[in-house]
């Protein structure tokens, strides 16, 4: 079986490299993106074991993506780690499907918490 695959989508560069890499050190293989459009065009949806966007992105927001996903029939787990703090962007999100909604800065193990939770869920589909 192949080794589970996180997709991370994030534009902030130091953020998206820092948490890759925090990903990494916790023996996690990670694909990172600059924008939803790019892990469309570029990333594997059918291969993601865990999807973790931010809410706000350039082009297609987090919740744009996660809707394209749904419609699309990608049962990807799905975790915004976001600056966004605006309940009704995090009702919907989860609402739509999201393990978690995380807000910047999140704790280390929290946020690999809900990584593991979303791996054991893409694990059992």
């Amino acid at each position: 079986m192949p080794h589970p695959t996180i997709s991370y989508v994030e534009d902030d560069d130091l953020v998206r490299n820092a948490v890759a890499e925090l990903l990494r050190s916790a023996g996690f293989e990670v694909e990172t993106f600059l924008t939803a459009e790019d892990f469309l065009q570029h990333g594997k949806p059918e291969r993601a074991s865990c999807l973790i966007i931010d809410v706000n992105l350039p082009g297609l927001s987090g919740l744009e993506l996660q809707g394209h996903l749904i419609r699309s029939a990608y049962q990807i787990p799905t975790i915004f780690l976001t600056s966004n703090s605006e309940e009704q962007i995090r009702t919907k999100a989860l609402n739509a499907g999201a393990v978690c909604f995380l807000n910047k800065p999140v704790r280390r193990n929290e946020f690999l918490s809900c990584v593991r939770k979303a791996l054991t869920l893409s694990s059992t589909e």
